[in-house]
C-alpha cells in the first residue's frame, strides 16, 4: 500500500476542486488559525491534545479534521515541480505542507493515536481540469482521502479538499470546507471514485462508466438540495434546443452560463426559469462542437426588500459537457435575464429569443407573481402590459435597439429590470 501511495503522489496532477466564487454559507472560523503547537510535536502528543476533551468518536474525528484543514497547506511548489517531499506524518507536522497523500496519512496517524479506526483510500477525484465524460484510463489514482469508523459505521472524509481550493492551475487558496467531513456517500461519489469499490460505502457501487459521466458538482449543489430530474449524466448531446430540469426548494435560484469550444463564456446561450415547481435550464447554440454548461445557485431574495441588486451573488454548483450536433438558430441567443427575474419567480412564455425583427409586431407574455405593473421600454416607447392575475402581455411593433421589460412591486415607484431583448 505504501508503494502504491508513493506512486500515486508522484503522478498526482490535481488534488483539490477548483474555485467557485463566493460561498453563501457562513462557515465557523473559516480563516486559517494557528494552533500554537510546536512544529516538533509528535502525532501521539498532538492527537492527545486535540481529543483530550472530546466526547465520542465523531467529535474526535472532527477535531482532527479541523486541525489538519486549518493548519496544513497544500504543497504547491512541489506540485509545480513534480518533485514531492516526504509525506510521512512526522514530516508533514514539521513542514506544515503536504500533497493529498500527506493529508491522508496524517489524518490516519492522528486518528489511530486517538483510538479511532481509520483507513487511507486511494482513487480518482474530479479536480481541476476535469470535464464530465473525461476518461479514467491511465489516471485511475490521482487522489487520496480517508475513511474513519464512527459509532460502528464507516464514514468518508477528505482533508485536502476540506482545507482549500485551486484557483486556476497554479494557485491554491486556503478555505475551510466542512462538507468534506462525513458527507453522504451518495453525494461524495459524484467526485470521488475509490479503486476498491467497497469504499464507496454504497449498497450498490457505481461503475467507472457511471461515475465518469456524472455531472461535476460542488458542495453547494447538495447544500441547496438540488436534484437532477432529467440531467443525471454530465456528458450530453444537443440537437437544437436542450432542456435540463432540476428539482430544488422554492427559495433556490438557478442561473447558467456556457463556455463555447474556443473557451469563451456565453451568457445568452442559456435561459433559466421556474416551471411547474422545477428549475428549468434551456441551452441552445448555433455553434457545433463541445460546450461546457456551468450551473450556479443562490438563495432567493424577496423582491419587496431589494436594495443593492449587484450584491447578489451565486456559486458554481455543477458542470455539464454538451456536444452540439445540430445548431439551434431559431431561439439562440436567449434574452438577458436580471436577478429580479429569478427572485420574482417570473416565467417568460414569449418571445424566447433575444433578437427580434425590427418593424414586426411581437407578442410579449410573461408571468411575474407579486408585480403591480410590468412595463415595456423601447426607445421612446413606454407601454404598460395588460394584466390578468399574475400574467402580463401585449403586442407591439418594435424598432431597432434595446427593448426592456421592467416590473414594479408593492407601493414602491421603482422599476426593476426583468429582461432585455434587441430589435435588429
Amino acid at each position: 500500500a505504501n508503494t502504491q501511495l508513493r506512486s500515486h503522489m508522484a503522478r498526482s496532477s490535481s488534488a483539490a476542486p477548483s474555485g467557485n466564487g463566493e460561498d453563501p454559507v457562513k462557515k465557523r472560523n473559516s480563516k486559517r488559525v494557528s494552533d500554537n503547537s510546536s512544529s516538533q510535536e509528535s502525532p501521539r502528543s498532538l492527537a492527545n491534545t486535540l481529543t483530550a476533551r472530546k466526547r465520542g468518536e465523531r467529535e474526535k474525528s472532527l477535531a482532527i479534521f479541523d486541525w489538519i484543514t486549518r493548519n496544513i497547506v497544500y504543497d504547491m511548489p512541489s506540485l509545480k515541480l513534480g518533485i514531492y517531499t516526504l509525506q510521512e506524518p512526522e514530516f508533514t507536522l514539521k513542514s506544515r505542507r503536504a500533497v493529498c497523500g500527506g493529508f491522508a496519512k496524517l489524518f490516519e496517524a492522528l486518528a489511530r493515536e486517538a483510538g479511532l479506526e481509520a483507513r487511507t483510500v486511494i482513487g480518482f477525484a474530479k479536480g481541476t481540469g476535469f470535464s464530465p465524460g473525461d476518461s479514467l484510463q491511465g489516471n485511475i489514482t490521482n487522489h487520496v482521502w480517508n475513511a474513519v469508523k464512527i459509532d460502528g459505521k464507516w464514514q468518508l472524509l477528505d482533508c485536502t479538499w476540506g482545507g482549500g481550493i485551486f484557483e486556476g492551475n497554479d494557485r491554491y487558496r486556503s478555505r475551510y470546507e466542512p462538507f468534506y467531513f462525513c458527507p453522504d456517500p451518495k453525494h461524495l461519489v459524484y467526485t470521488h471514485f475509490p479503486e476498491d469499490p467497497r469504499w464507496q460505502l454504497l449498497d450498490v457501487p457505481v461503475t467507472p462508466k457511471v461515475f465518469i459521466n456524472l455531472p461535476q458538482v460542488w458542495p453547494d449543489f447538495f447544500r441547496h438540495r438540488i436534484r437532477c430530474v432529467n440531467a443525471r449524466y454530465g456528458n450530453l448531446n444537443a440537437r437544437g434546443l436542450l432542456t435540463l430540469r432540476f428539482a430544488s426548494p422554492d427559495n433556490v435560484r438557478l442561473s447558467a452560463a456556457s463556455v463555447d469550444p474556443d473557451g469563451k463564456k456565453k451568457i445568452n446561450s442559456t435561459f433559466c426559469q421556474r416551471l411547474n415547481g422545477e428549475s428549468v435550464v434551456h441551452f441552445a447554440s448555433r455553434r457545433l462542437g463541445l460546450h461546457t454548461l456551468e450551473l450556479y445557485a443562490r438563495n432567493g431574495v424577496n423582491p419587496l426588500r431589494y436594495r443593492n441588486v449587484e450584491s447578489i451573488s451565486a456559486t458554481l454548483v455543477a458542470k455539464y459537457s454538451i456536444r452540439v450536433l445540430a445548431p439551434e438558430v431559431t431561439l439562440s441567443p436567449f434574452p438577458k435575464t436580471f436577478a429580479i427575474f429569478a427572485d420574482a419567480r417570473a416565467r417568460l412564455e414569449s418571445p424566447l429569443s433575444r433578437n427580434l425583427t425590427a418593424g414586426h409586431i411581437h407578442h410579449f407574455r410573461v408571468e411575474v407573481p407579486g408585480a403591480r405593473e410590468v412595463l415595456l421600454k423601447a426607445g421612446l416607447q413606454r407601454i404598460s402590459l395588460n394584466r390578468d392575475g399574475s400574467w402580463f402581455e401585449t403586442q407591439v411593433r418594435i424598432e431597432r435597439g434595446e427593448i426592456l421589460l421592467l416590473a414594479r412591486f408593492g407601493m414602491a415607484n421603482r422599476y426593476w429590470h426583468l429582461l432585455r431583448f434587441e430589435g435588429i
